[in-house]
C-alpha cells in the first residue's frame, strides 16, 4: 500500500513514520528533504498536485496542521491556507482517484461542557483552531463517505524541541528551578504519539487487507483525566526536579478560550480494533530525557 503523510516531521509523523515502516511511505515535510521524505509547500496548490500525481497513494493520512490554537486565533486567514486549503486539495484528489483519506483532528471540536464526547456528539468549538479543525472534518467527509477522521486529545511524546508539545512545554523552566503557576481548570487526556501511531497502523493494516473500515468519525485518546498541573507535577516527580507549582483553579488567561473538559469516548475505535494501547502518563515519562537540554521553540 503506498501511504502519503503529510506533517511527516511533526510531533505525531515522525511516531507515524516509524510505525509504519512496512509500507510505502512517502512523508512531506515543510522544510526538510531525506530518503522517503519530500519537501513540500501544502499551501502550494501546484506543487501539492504534483506530488499528488506523481507518487499516487492508496491512503493519505492527513496529519499537517497549525496546532497551537492562540497561533490560529491570531492570525486566522494564515492559519486556514494551511488547515482548509491543504484538505480541500487532498480530500478532492483522494475522491476522484479512489484513494483513502484520513484526517487528523482534535477533541478541540467540543466546548467541554457535557463530556465524554461519542463520535456523533454535535460539535461546538470555542475557539479558531477547533472551528477550523471542525471545517476540515466536514470538507473531508463532503468528499467522500469513505473519508476518514481520527479525532485525538492533546499528544506528548518524543520531542525535537520542548515546544512541540503543550505537555511538556514546561520542562525547560522545571530543569531551571522556577516557580510555575499551572492551570489546574481545564482537565485533559493526555495522549502518547505511540500509541496513536499504532491507532494508525491498526487502521491501515485494515485497509491494506481489505477489511471493511467504514469512512466516519473515530475517537482515539489516553483514559487518565490531568490538569496541567497535575501533568507538571508528574514531570517533575519523574525527572527529579525542584520547583513550587502553584495550582490556578480558573479558566487561563489565553488568546483562545478552551473547553473545561473535552474528554473523548472512543468506543467506535475500540469495537473495530479491541485492544489498542493506551500507555500510563508517568511510565512514558520514565523513558524520556527530561534533563536534556533542548530548545523550547
Amino acid at each position: 500500500m503506498k501511504i502519503l503523510l503529510t506533517g511527516a516531521t511533526g510531533l505525531l509523523g515522525r511516531a507515524i513514520s516509524r510505525e509504519l515502516k512496512s509500507h510505502e511511505v512517502l512523508g512531506l515535510s515543510w522544510s526538510r528533504s531525506a530518503p522517503g521524505l519530500r519537501r513540500c509547500d501544502l499551501t502550494d496548490a501546484a506543487a501539492l498536485n504534483s506530488v499528488l500525481e506523481e507518487y499516487r497513494p492508496d491512503f493519505i493520512i492527513h496529519a499537517a496542521a497549525e496546532r497551537r490554537p492562540d497561533v490560529c486565533e491570531k492570525n486566522p486567514v494564515a492559519s486556514a491556507a494551511l488547515n482548509l486549503g491543504s484538505t480541500r486539495q487532498l480530500a478532492d484528489w483522494a475522491a476522484k482517484n479512489s484513494s483513502r483519506l484520513l484526517f487528523v483532528s482534535t477533541d478541540y471540536v467540543f466546548d467541554g461542557s457535557t463530556p465524554p464526547y461519542a463520535e456523533d456528539a454535535k460539535p461546538n468549538p470555542l475557539n479558531a483552531y477547533g472551528l477550523g479543525k471542525l471545517e476540515g472534518e466536514k470538507i473531508c467527509r463532503n468528499s467522500s463517505d469513505r473519508a476518514l477522521v481520527l479525532r485525538v486529545p492533546v499528544l506528548y511524546g518524543e520531542v525535537e524541541h520542548w515546544g512541540e508539545s503543550s505537555v511538556l512545554d514546561v520542562v525547560p523552566r522545571l530543569q531551571s528551578g522556577e516557580s510555575l503557576k499551572l492551570d489546574d481548570w481545564a482537565t485533559r487526556f493526555p495522549t502518547y504519539t505511540g500509541d496513536v501511531a499504532l491507532a494508525l497502523a491498526a487502521m491501515t493494516k485494515h485497509l491494506a487487507s481489505h477489511q471493511d473500515l467504514p469512512g466516519g468519525i473515530y475517537h482515539f485518546s489516553g483514559d487518565e483525566a490531568l490538569s496541567k498541573y497535575a501533568m507538571t507535577g508528574l514531570i517533575q516527580a519523574v525527572g527529579g526536579f525542584d520547583s513550587e507549582l502553584v495550582p490556578i483553579p480558573s479558566p487561563p488567561a489565553t488568546a483562545a478560550p478552551r473547553p473545561r473538559n473535552a474528554q473523548l469516548s472512543c468506543g467506535k475505535l475500540d469495537r473495530l480494533l479491541p485492544g489498542l494501547r493506551r500507555s500510563r502518563f508517568a511510565e512514558v515519562l520514565t523513558g524520556l530525557d527530561l534533563t536534556a537540554k533542548k530548545t523550547l521553540t
